[in-house]
Parts: structure tokens; C-alpha cells; sequence
């Protein structure tokens, strides 16, 4: 969408009354002189025509300078190892390699925390023993636990070594109202302070009663059992695994109603400058105004940038984790988009116009609009009246299918949040809102990869924060991750849809037609076939058009629905077939709860203020609803037939039998547009609530398939490349070890003045100095390191297991290349823990382990 109003100024003024000033026009950032409210931001032209942000002064006297342009890039010194190389063709092809061992865990938790979550985040809780465990204490590659000396049985290693420092976070979906009255402190609203936590991170330690806290270290858990930090963090795994439990369960179910699951995390990891809070801007001046009908930023929220600070850590495995029943709703801050969330003008309640006839059919197209931005009098549903009636615009869905309903996405794109997982800066396109706002284009990093910026101080003691600049080494992609449990059946993303015991595709299998299963010998699972997919199952299509506005966000129009009709969102009942079971869904007058085996069966949503399930569970044990109305499913259930208030024996009442998900396809639509790699998908709807101690009980799979991704990292080098090796075990490649310039320094120290390391020649530092890895980190510096020696050092690197590999009583130093499948005389042991496609390495010995802080590049010759 443009950056423009998008909506007539009479639409707003059943909200606004005769009090409102300002009409819709875009911001024009072009006042700073005048006064303003303290902390209000306002857009602002930097040179060269890049957009910043100016903050107003403490006193309200105007707005201060122009920030946020990029600053002053430095040449970083001078004298490095590579110097600036030639233009002709590089005899070297260079490789970023990821050759230290991942040591530190950074664990984000985006739980949601509306209503009806209680039953899924007390079982999330359950889980929590096996996500800790499972890292503090990898188990053997045989599937057996460790002995008490950490030894495993013969032929068997542990998967990767225990994981000695943990940060454990929680944040909540609830982000306000974003300017509207809903979520909001203000009289038409049942607020309480959980509506709007603002990703600040969560230590409740009971939803009853948010006074009690869990202790934290700096607002998260520190697992530190080697007393690293100071004041230590916890060493003892049962009282860290009851923390966690406690903050998830605290986490509660009476926050906001418009779940921003998706800009909740982005907003702690990735934001340039969260917001304290929205308030009324006036769309002409681009200013606060009390009477305004825009919406605009106030201040910056420091809470948020202190947290991530202390959180994210540039050198770690970064997996964030989404737990949610519901689709996303993270709407568009700024100008109009906030009455989306509108829920009162004045004291009677406020609908939004209807969208143009064209939007039914093809919410794409251009005539797709909002009955409010033209004169469509002749349009057949704008014909029917402007505005929707009660009946037709439930408050409780303005987030479910916007484009067809309302002609205007009040949702962040899809591509917001996979570029803000995958780009370490962005384009210009990326950055125009309201995609990736915020950064000045192929300048400014994203903080999710570079966690410590420059700064900048003009000498009369103002000091900016210089984004171009980074003071850390810029994190490895690779090293993040997302997982979703988020409403899809199980059964449609399971290795057996008849049982969970064996696990969870990984999301690349998702992607896969008939002939990449055969080729795997795996079995083609039901409704794949040669044009379709999993993903066509349960995502349906996305844009897949690079140049279009909505790039990887989902259609909309009938040809574009999920091939599993459970997975299409809709208030009517759906009809049609379950691929991954063969079974049909079943209308409201279905006999029994179970009467489909995924989601009971559709109901009959007369208030047209629900929809139907993709899902649902048995229970653990029934809850009574007469008395419980705020956060149970069956407090007012005559004629509606839901599965949900439907006893075993088929009878109806305000017992609640089953818990149930909505289609989560905004979500799967971001793990689709991620690497296969960095995803992991799972069903909060568990195929086992009975028995604990079964290996598919609650979210049990959804910790083993996170565990199990996270393990190509932990696991140390595991590479999917092959290599040839020669007879003696050696390979054809050099090895660059390359760092910054020593702090304080404008020269690089000597390679053969550092241990075990070599100068490599002009043509390797050419080739290097031309890396993108290279340049983006700021390295200046590079030697290589030596290979093993041929020999006994060879033999020995290539076999033994110990930690320390000597011979004759020497060290080894150096590296070799561990493949069993192309050289016989490799240990197979080394590489048990990789995953099946990765099982060989580049294993680093003694002082020829490449140095905290550096990035390792392979160079082959073209």
C-alpha cells in the first residue's frame, strides 16, 4: 500500500463528531519550528533525500535535529592485511564458513495472551522440562541420556555439547489498541494493563494476580551454571525449568483481542524505534493534536531497547518461539490505519464502509477498493449502504479477511517480518513504508544482527546513534531461527498422520512435490502430487511476483484458499475433505464431537462474530463455563451446535469438552518465505492430552523438531558441502581466519606474530576483500590457517574423539576436513550428531581453532 491516507475525511467523522481537526492527507514532516508535545516524533528529510525522524525537545520547544540519516561511516583504519584488489577475474572462490561452536541459547517466547490460551500455555509449561533438559543435557546420539560423568555408550556422542548459558524470554501479543479505543485506557474499554504490555518482557508468576513476580536476571532467565556473569545467573536446572513454567503460565488470557503475535517480536528484536505510545496527529501538519484524526508516534520506548540490549547477544542461537491459537493481527501503526481496532464513535459502536463489489472475487485487483474512497454508488455492495451493520462487522473480526471485506490491509506485510528474520540491512523498496520504515536504505543495520551500534558525538555533548556502524561482528544468519505451534491441524504437517510419535516434517519436506519424495524413498503423503504441495495444503498461494508491493503475502481470491478446506478462514460451514486423513468435514448437526477426527465438526456461528476451526483437542479435564464466561467457549452456546460444549454422548451444554485453533496462515506465510533451515512448524493442537508420559503428549513434538533444528548449530560445523579428499585426507582449500583491527590500533598484527597462522598471498586477500560477509562486518585483517599436517596429525584429527588431539604427547593444531562417506579412515562418530544431508566438517584443532570474534572463509581456485 502507498504511503498515503487512504480514506475520506467523512468516514472519520462518525468518530471524530464536530471536535476533530486536520483532514486526511499524507504526513508531510515538514513542520520542525513549531512547538510540540515532548517526545512526539515527526518525519524529516535527511540529505540526499533519505528519511529520518526528529524528536521533540524536553521543554516543547520544537523538534531537535534531523536523526536516524545514517550517520558518518568510518574508514575503519588503515594497513589491514587485504588491501583493495584488482578489477580482473578472482582466481579464488570465497565462502563464508561458519567454523566456531554455537555456546549461548537466546530463547524468545511470543505467547499469546487473549483469551482462551490458559489451556495451551499450561501445556506449553508441561514442555518446558524437555526444551531445558534437552539443551542443558543433550541426550546421546543413540537416543539414551548421558551418564553422570556426561559419557555416552559406546559409538554414541552426545548430540552437542550442554549448553552453559541460556537467555530465557517471554513477551505477550498485546500491543494496545495502536491509537484506537480498543485495548486502551480510556472509558468505553474493559482495559487492564496486560492490553498493551509492548513486548516489554513478562516475569508474572500468576495471571490471577499480577503483583506476584518471578524472580528474573534483568527481566529474563539466566541459565548459568558456570557462574559466568555477575550476579550469577541459575545453576540449578529444576529451578529454572519451574521459573520458566511459572512466566508461562503468568503470561495469562485476559490481554488484548487483536493478537500482534508477529510485531510483538519484531518490535523487541528488530524496530529501529518502538514507539511509547500512538496518539492523535494531525494529518495536515504532521504533529500532535488532541483533536487529530491521524495517528503518530510519541517518544521512544526505552524499556524495549534496554531488554533487547541485554537479551540478544551478536554470537548466539537466536530461536524465537510463537505460541497462539489465533491468526495474526498486527496492524499498521500511524495515519488511519488504527481504526481497524475502532470500536466506538462515541457511545454507539463504529463499523467500518464496505469494500467494492471487485474485492469478493479478486481482492488483488485495482478495483478493489473501500466504498469511501470514490463514488461507488452504483457498485452492488456498496449500493447496500455505506457502512456495515452489527451483524456484518463483529469488532471481534476486523482482522479476518480485510482486503475482501473492507478493501484496504490494515496488517504489516508478510515481507516485514521475513526480512526483518533474514536482512542484515535493507533496500531501498524495503524500506519505504510500511515494509521495513526506519533505516536508511543499504546503510543502517537491523539490530537483530548488529546488536551494538556506534555512536556519534558532535562535541557540544549530543551523542546519536550512528546505525551504519557496527561495533560487533554481524551475527551468522544461520544462527536464526522461528517456530511456530500455531493453528494448522498436526495431521497435515506430521511424518504419519496417524501418529505424532514420529514426529514433525521438517518445513523443507513442506516445499516438496511427488518426485522429491520419491527420490528420498519417503511416502508421497496424501493429496501431493506433481503441481501440489504441503504448503498448498495448508498455506494455500502467496505472491510470489518480486516486484509487487505484496510480495509473499497471501491471496485471498478463491484460487488461492488452502487445498485443506480446514484451513480456510470463514464464518459459514466449509465442506470438503482433510487430505493428510481422508476424512470429511462434518456440518453442525454432526453427532459427536469427534465426528471429524481434526476439528470435531463446523457450527452454526449465528452472531456471525466467530469462525470455524482448523482444529481442536480433547481437554485434560472438562471446564465449567456457567460461571466462567470471559475465558471459556461455552457460556452461551443454545443452537450454535459447537464441538467445543459437545459431550461424548452428543449432547450440549456450558461444559467445555475440547479446546480449538483458528487457521494460522499469516504465520505459515513467513515460515514459507524464511529458509527451510530457520523454520520450524507445529500444531497448537496437540494429538495427545492424556497420557504425560508418551512421547507425543502436548507440545513434546513441537520441543523435539525445535531441538532437532537447533542441533545443525550446536552440534558444531556440521557442513552440507562435499569435498573431494585426497588419499592422504588433505583438501585443496585454504582457510582465512579475518578480524577487525586490534582495538586502538590502525595496523593488523602480523600473521606469522600469531600462533599457528600464515600470510596469504595477494590474490586471496583480493578475492576476500571482495566478500560481502567481509566488507558488511568491517573486518580489515586476515591470515590463513594451515591445514593438519599429512601423517599422523592427519590420522589422528580425521579419528580421534578426544576434545584435545595429540600425538607423541604434542598437540595438534590446525584443521581437516571429517567426511566418513568419502574417506574411509574418518571417525563417524564426529559427524553422528549432524543431520542425515550434513554429516561432515571442517574440524578445528588446538591453536588452529579460529578466534572469538572473527569469520571464517573458505577459498577454492576457479
Amino acid at each position: 500500500m502507498k504511503h498515503r491516507s487512504f480514506i475520506v475525511s467523512g468516514m472519520l467523522a462518525a468518530i471524530c463528531g464536530m471536535g476533530c481537526s486536520g483532514s486526511t492527507v499524507p504526513l508531510s514532516g515538514d513542520d520542525a519550528g513549531s512547538a510540540c508535545v515532548p517526545g512526539a516524533q515527526a518525519a524529516c528529510d535527511c540529505a540526499g533525500g533519505v528519511k529520518g525522524v526528529q524528536v521533540c525537545r524536553d521543554d516543547g520547544s520544537g523538534y531537535g535535529a534531523c536523526v536516524g540519516c545514517g550517520g558518518v561511516g568510518g574508514s575503519g583504519g588503515t594497513g589491514g592485511s587485504a588491501g583493495t584488489g584488482g578489477t580482473g577475474p578472482d582466481p579464488y572462490q570465497t565462502t563464508l564458513y561458519r567454523a566456531t561452536k554455537v555456546d549461548k541459547v537466546d530463547l524468545l517466547l511470543m505467547i499469546d495472551n487473549s483469551a482462551s490460551m490458559g489451556d495451551k500455555q499450561a501445556l506449553l509449561a508441561a514442555a518446558v522440562p524437555d526444551l531445558v533438559n534437552r539443551l542443558v543435557n543433550p541426550r546421546c546420539t543413540d537416543g539414551s541420556s548421558a551418564d553422570s560423568e556426561g559419557k555416552c555408550p559406546s559409538g554414541s556422542t552426545r548430540e552437542f555439547p550442554p549448553i552453559n548459558d541460556i537467555h530465557i524470554g517471554v513477551i505477550s501479543s498485546s500491543l494496545g489498541g495502536h491509537g484506537s479505543d480498543s485495548c486502551s485506557n480510556v472509558p468505553t474499554a474493559q482495559y487492564n494493563p496486560r492490553m498493551e504490555e509492548m513486548s516489554h518482557l513478562v516475569d508474572r508468576a500468576d495471571p490471577k494476580d499480577p503483583s506476584k513476580k518471578v524472580p528474573t536476571w534483568n527481566g529474563f532467565l539466566l541459565w548459568d551454571p558456570n557462574a559466568k556473569y555477575s550476579p550469577p545467573g541459575d545453576s540449578d536446572a529444576n529451578s529454572i525449568v519451574q521459573k520458566f513454567a511459572s512466566i508461562v503460565t503468568g503470561t495469562g488470557q485476559d490481554g488484548c483481542g487483536f493478537e500482534a503475535s508477529l510485531e510483538a517480536w519484531y518490535r523487541f528484536l528488530v524496530e529501529p524505534a518502538p514507539y511509547q505510545k500512538m496518539v492523535p496527529y494531525n494529518c495536515d501538519t504532521n504533529t500532535p493534536d488532541s483533536w487529530g484524526q491521524c495517528r503518530g508516534p510519541y517518544g521512544i520506548d526505552q524499556v524495549v531497547l534496554k531488554q533487547r540490549s541485554d537479551f540478544v547477544r551478536p554470537d548466539s542461537l537466536l530461536g524465537i518461539v510463537m505460541l497462539t491459537d489465533e491468526n495474526d493481527c498486527s496492524m499498521i501503526d500511524g495515519w488511519q490505519y488504527y481504526i481497524a481496532a475502532q470500536a466506538y464513535s462515541g457511545q454507539n459502536p463504529w463499523h467500518l464502509p464496505r469494500a467494492t463489489s471487485a474485492c469478493l472475487t479478486d481482492p488483488n485487483s485495482p478495483q478493489c477498493m473501500n466504498c469511501a474512497q470514490g463514488d461507488f454508488s452504483n457498485d452492488p455492495e456498496c449500493s447496500k449502504g455505506l457502512y456495515y451493520s452489527d451483524v456484518e462487522d463483529s469488532l471481534n473480526l476486523r482482522c479476518y479477511r480485510q482486503k475482501q471485506r473492507f478493501g484496504i490491509d490494515f496488517l504489516y506485510p508478510i515481507r516485514r517480518y521475513v526480512n526483518g528474520l533474514t536482512k542484515k540491512m535493507f533496500t531501498a523498496a524495503e524500506t519505504a513504508f510500511p515494509i521495513n520504515p526506519g533505516f536508511a536504505p543499504n546503510q543502517d543495520f537491523n539490530p537483530l544482527y548488529c546488536t551494538e551500534y556506534a555512536t556519534i558525538d558532535d562535541g557540544q555533548g549530543n551523542i546519536t546513534v550512528d546505525k551504519s556502524k557496527c561495533l560487533n561482528v554481524l551475527r551468522d544468519p544461520s544462527l536464526v531461527f522461528l517456530s511456530t505451534i500455531v493453528g494448522v491441524p498436526w495431521q497435515d504437517i506430521a511424518m504419519d498422520p496417524n501418529d505424532l510419535k514420529k514426529g514433525y516434517r521438517p518445513v523443507e519436506q513442506l516445499s516438496w512435490t511427488r518426485s522429491n519424495f520419491e527420490a528420498a524413498q519417503l511416502a508421497v503423503p496424501p493429496g501431493v502430487d506433481d503441481t501440489h504441495t504441503l504448503w498448498d495444503q495448508v498455506l494455500g498461494k502467496v505472491n510470489s511476483d518480486t516486484s509487487s508491493p505484496d510480495y509473499m503475502g497471501i491471496d485471498f481470491s478463491p484460487a488461492g484458499e488452502p487445498l485443506d478446506p480446514l484451513m480456510i478462514e470463514s464464518i459459514d460451514p466449509r465442506s470438503g475433505t482433510n487430505p493428510a486423513t481422508g476424512s470429511a468435514l462434518a456440518g453442525p448437526g454432526a453427532p459427536y464431537p469427534t465426528t471429524n477426527p481434526v476439528n470435531g465438526h463446523e457450527w452454526d456461528i449465528q452472531g456471525r462474530n466467530d469462525l470455524q476451526y482448523a482444529c481442536g483437542f480433547k481437554l485434560p479435564s472438562p471446564r465449567d463455563c456457567s460461571s466462567n464466561s470471559m475465558s471459556c467457549d461455552c457460556a452461551d452456546v443454545d443452537g450454535l451446535e459447537n464441538p467445543l460444549c459437545q459431550s461424548d454422548n452428543g449432547t450440549y451444554g456450558k461444559m467445555q469438552y475440547r479446546a480449538k485453533a483458528y487457521p494460522g496462515r499469516r504465520h505459515l506465510a513467513v515460515l514459507h518465505g524464511l529458509e527451510a533451515q530457520q523454520a520450524i512448524a507445529a500444531s497448537v493442537c496437540p494429538a495427545n492430552t492424556v497420557d504425560s508420559a508418551a512421547s507425543d503428549y502436548g507440545y513434546r513434538p513441537a520441543v523435539a523438531a525445535m531441538v532437532d533444528r537447533f542441533r545443525s548449530v550446536l552440534a558444531g560445523t556440521c557442513w552440507a558441502e562435499q569435498l573431494a579428499p585426497n588419499f592422504d585426507g588433505s583438501v585443496s582449500m585454504n582457510v582465512l581466519e579475518a578480524t577487525r583491527l586490534p582495538e586502538g590500533a590502525s595496523q593488523c598484527t602480523p600473521c606469522e606474530q600469531q600462533a599457528f597462522r600464515t600470510t596469504p598471498d595477494a590474490a586471496a586477500l583480493s578475492a576476500l576483500q571482495k566478500d560481502p560477509s567481509y566488507i558488511e562486518s568491517d573486518l580489515k585483517c586476515a591470515c590463513v590457517i594451515p591445514q593438519v599436517p599429512v601423517g599422523d596429525a592427519m590420522k589422528a584429527c580425521l579419528e580421534s574423539t578426544d576434545d584435545n588431539v595429540k600425538v607423541n604427547g604434542t598437540l595438534v593444531n590446525g584443521w581437516c576436513y571429517l567426511d566418513p562417506a568419502q574417506h574411509p579412515a574418518a571417525n563417524s562418530n564426529l559427524v553422528q550428531s549432524c543431520p542425515s544431508d550434513s554429516r561432515r566438517m571442517l574440524r578445528f584443532l588446538g591453536t588452529g581453532t579460529p578466534k572469538a570474534g572473527s569469520l571464517t572463509f573458505l577459498q577454492y581456485k576457479n
